[in-house]
């Protein structure tokens, strides 16, 4: 038994008034708070998920949230709050979770239920990701070089 788990183990024997003596780690709450900040999306199953993470800098959060107000005024889907770092929307053929962290976008498009139980038994049909605009999926063209600025879902 190493040391790290005789100390598990002697917590597990303390009553609650005893927890109290335990030190907690200086930076537990920081951890806590962006855990709890962005608690996993609920599904009902069945559920057919397109997930997809994008490296963008620190900087393209702007960038982001303009492309992801073109998605949801394409849809009639009201637009995220200038500042927000994440979003949820039911879009009628999908619902979107969008997660802006300091260094990259986590976008998950999500078809449930009834919807997905169609062709649940087909895994590669119907994917949510179909459901969104193509032009959306499209990167971007700045200063007529595709490659001058950031990269919409190209890979």
């Amino acid at each position: 038994m190493n040391e790290e788990s005789r100390d598990l183990d002697n917590l597990a024997g303390l009553e609650a008034g005893q927890l109290a003596l335990v030190t907690e780690h200086p930076e537990r709450g920081l951890l806590a708070d962006e855990v709890h900040a962005r608690p996993p999306m609920r599904l009902n199953a069945p559920a057919k998920v397109s997930h997809l993470v994008m490296l963008s800098g620190e900087d393209a959060a702007p960038d982001e949230r303009s492309h992801l107000a073109l998605l949801c005024e394409s849809f009639d889907v009201s637009v995220p709050d200038h500042a927000a770092r994440q979003f949820f929307a039911d879009f009628g053929t999908f619902k979107l979770r969008w997660e802006r962290h300091t260094e990259f976008a986590a976008w998950t498009f999500v078809r449930e239920s009834a919807i997905a139980a169609a062709t649940f038994d087909q895994p590669f049909a119907d994917l949510p990701l179909g459901h969104v605009p193509a032009e959306w999926l499209i990167p971007r063209v700045v200063n007529n070089d595709p490659f001058d600025g950031p990269r919409w879902f190209s890979g």
